[in-house]
């Protein structure tokens, strides 16, 4: 399987599973004989780099003199932009239950729509990864220049933090209106290179806000500014270990009053010897020069396995400090460092093959089509070498024109699709047949799989007593198994019950939509007469409601998975999704103890922030005392029942007991005894709960978050999205403001 049919593969395998409101929506595909296109939602306002760089109306983009019309973008909309891209990342890391390293971040790759809200595009370099391993190996480089993580460039390992860095590079970016890594100074006169670099020396003395571009003056949005720019310089530090999570950056972002640990030197290649590349981008048509710039960096980071070679391009910074003048093809003096150019050029490419297991080049040019092309230049170099005075120069330049033209948006883009300039178009290439594409089904889209009566009857033996596992208000729940190994979670619709065809359509509208770790997976349903049939993934260890004895580690890891479920259905999901059915009988737990918010039959969808009327439904309890009173459901409806679910968790009782089927009588013990006793907070601790000092000081901070959501009226109750900012199982950080902020809003 070549590159492209990977990145084909890639698209369909990971966009068609993914579902949030910051990564773009793939709505279908064509295999055709040859045919393979990709159909994606339309994007209105293009992609960042049309508003940050200008639309381009000249090939020469990167340039100096390029006519380029900016389109402006205020500090709310940029400030927009960021907070979208870092859910949208924090989305594939963590929530998406497939671990996701997108590996090719770059404002080219994310889209805008209507109303300017990011969109994350571009998967055909994307890989799962194993949350348990730090970093892996990857067999060939991922992402652009400027943006690829230096632990990837050198030496092939990827994890979510070499997109962190990607991150830090884009938001340096976005605020700053330059490009992160230049061949060309700007107007303005700034240094070549790096823009972590420039930014890394303004931070140092103390002038960070000549980075922004065109800052406003407003003290507060100029705060904010130099804020984002010091979280950037946290994600584009040399060592891995040292960026944050996209976790912790969404929680910088989103706390204004969170404290900043100081960032180290970020990683960049020398200025002095990426400098004059500019200079040199008529002689050096092939792109050997910039080859022996990074086998040069390559050697300086691999001593060990390099380091004889190494020497041989000790006198690039040199070397290429003479060659950057145009004048050298005019004097006899000049043939010097050209016959230095010649044998440098020769160990360079000994060092490019002597390297491939940790080479940069040999990942870029080693590991793909290139890779026999690259080989027969070996007897060419001295060729190539004759072709450097000034007339030869001319010629050259205009029998390989078309050439550079296709060299440069590729090369300079993406140093994982250099193009064929080594040898002559291929008569024939390789076809993407070998896919195995007859395996990606229609689900792959986001629809759940219709199955068959007859399948589901053998997973569940004829639904025998020995499968049943549970019942529920839509009909019993049983145990089964499909030919592939498979478990799965049966639910047959009870013709007796109240639940009917409203809650079988609401599931299967809503969830087969949703991708995320705590949201419960839909595998597919069945509908035969009068049989109504969901099958789910299984989980083993039941509902939260069995599950009350627990150490507190594992109950804020619950209460974290719920928040982080809701917040994703509110603010992440393609539309926002009201649960309406929050309960502890509603959580699932897995193998791992995460938590699983199922039975969305009376979820409803809503325009963010928005209010509607609807017929009250819900479980008495957890129900909002304001939605029942008026029919009025937004948001925070759901931040009442988690709050209640919350004091559930903590005391280790339910909210309602001494229920009487006959008499319809109950006794409620949430919310109303936290309400009354708010300085006794500390007697709603389950006793058995046998807490340590640290983990005592959280309970009381999930406590008080807990009587914020519990509130009767929903304008006072947080969104989710602060609720997950305050809850102690995000590393919070030990501000007074912070602290104030939660007893406020008591």
């Amino acid at each position: 399987m070549d590159f492209q049919d990977l990145e084909f593969q890639n698209e369909i395998c990971f966009l068609g599973k993914l579902q949030h409101i910051n990564v773009v929506k793939l709505l279908g595909y064509c295999i055709q004989g040859t045919e393979r296109i990709l159909v994606y939602e339309y994007m209105l306002n293009r992609s960042v780099d049309t508003f940050i760089f200008g639309i381009i109306t000249s090939p020469q983009i990167w340039i100096k003199g390029a006519r380029t019309r900016r389109l402006h973008l205020d500090w709310s909309t940029r400030s927009r932009i960021i907070h979208g891209i870092a859910e949208g990342l924090l989305y594939l890391h963590k929530h998406c239950g497939l671990h996701i390293v997108h590996g090719d971040l770059k404002p080219s790759n994310i889209l805008l729509d209507s109303n300017m809200n990011p969109k994350i595009s571009d998967f055909g370099l994307a890989r799962r990864y194993n949350p348990g391993v730090d970093e892996e190996y990857a067999d060939r480089i991922l992402g652009s220049i400027g943006f690829i993580a230096p632990e990837c460039r050198e030496r092939r390992l990827f994890s979510t933090k070499s997109d962190v860095y990607g991150f830090g590079a884009l938001v340096l970016e976005i605020i700053s209106g330059k490009r992160c890594f230049s061949l060309a100074s700007g107007d303005s006169g700034d240094d070549y290179g790096f823009l972590n670099k420039r930014a890394w020396y303004l931070w140092r003395t103390g002038r960070l806000i000549k980075l922004v571009d065109s800052p406003s003056g407003d003290e507060l949005e100029t705060r904010e500014i130099l804020r984002c720019i010091h979280i950037a310089l946290l994600c584009v530090e040399e060592n891995p270990a040292n960026r944050p999570t996209m976790q912790e950056v969404v929680l910088m972002l989103s706390c204004r009053t969170a404290l900043l640990p100081k960032p180290r030197r970020p990683a960049y290649l020398r200025a002095e010897i990426v400098a004059n590349i500019a200079q040199l981008a008529g002689v050096d048509a092939y792109g050997l020069i910039k080859m022996i710039v990074e086998a040069a960096q390559t050697a300086k980071r691999n001593r060990e396995t390099c380091q004889k070679l190494a020497r041989h391009v000790k006198m690039i910074g040199d070397l290429l400090q003479r060659l950057q003048s145009t004048e050298l093809m005019q004097h006899q003096e000049t043939r010097n460092p050209v016959e230095q150019l010649e044998e440098t050029l020769r160990h360079t490419y000994m060092l490019i093959l002597s390297c491939q297991d940790s080479s940069y080049l040999h990942s870029c040019f080693m590991g793909g089509k290139q890779a026999h092309q690259l080989r027969e230049v070996q007897s060419d170099i001295t060729f190539y070498l004759q072709l450097f005075p000034l007339v030869s120069f001319v010629d050259t330049t205009r029998t390989w024109e078309r050439l550079l033209r296709r060299a440069q948006p590729s090369c300079t883009e993406s140093v994982t699709q250099c193009p064929e300039v080594f040898e002559e178009k291929r008569s024939e290439q390789t076809s993407i047949r070998s896919l195995n594409l007859d395996q990606l089904v229609v689900n792959d889209i986001g629809k759940g799989a219709v199955l068959t009566f007859s399948q589901i009857l053998a997973a569940t033996n004829n639904f025998s007593g020995r499968s049943l596992i549970g019942q529920g208000g839509f009909g019993p729940v049983y145990k089964g198994k499909l030919p592939n190994g498979l478990e799965i979670a049966v639910k047959r619709h009870d013709t007796s019950s109240h639940q009917g065809e409203e809650e079988f359509m609401a599931e299967i509208d809503v969830i087969p939509k949703l991708r995320r770790k705590n949201i419960i997976e839909l595998i597919g349903f069945c509908v035969q007469g009068k049989e109504c049939i969901l099958v789910y993934e299984y989980i083993p260890n039941g509902n939260e409601t069995k599950r009350i004895l627990l150490n507190w580690s594992k109950r804020l890891k619950i209460i974290e998975g719920i928040s982080d479920g809701l917040l994703y259905l509110h603010n992440h999901s393609p539309k926002c999704i009201v649960h309406r059915d929050i309960k502890a009988s509603n959580i699932l737990l897995d193998y791992e103890m995460n938590a699983k918010i199922s039975d969305f039959g009376l979820a409803i969808k809503l325009a963010p922030k928005a209010t509607t009327e609807v017929l009250v439904r819900g479980t008495w309890g957890y129900a909002d005392p304001e939605y029942v009173a008026t029919g009025v459901i937004s948001e925070k409806t759901d931040v009442y029942s988690f709050g209640i679910v919350l004091l559930e968790i903590i005391s280790g009782k339910l909210c309602v007991s001494g229920y009487n089927v006959k008499n319809r009588s109950r006794r409620t013990i949430f919310p109303e005894f936290a309400l009354k006793n708010r300085k006794k907070l500390h007697k709603l601790i389950d006793p058995s709960l046998g807490a340590k000092k640290h983990e005592r000081a959280q309970i009381m901070q999930c406590l008080r978050v807990a009587m914020l959501c519990v509130r009767d009226r929903a304008e006072h109750r947080p969104t989710m999205s602060e609720v997950v900012t305050m809850l102690p199982s995000i590393k919070t950080p030990k501000d007074r403001k912070f602290e104030d902020e939660i007893r406020t809003r008591r």
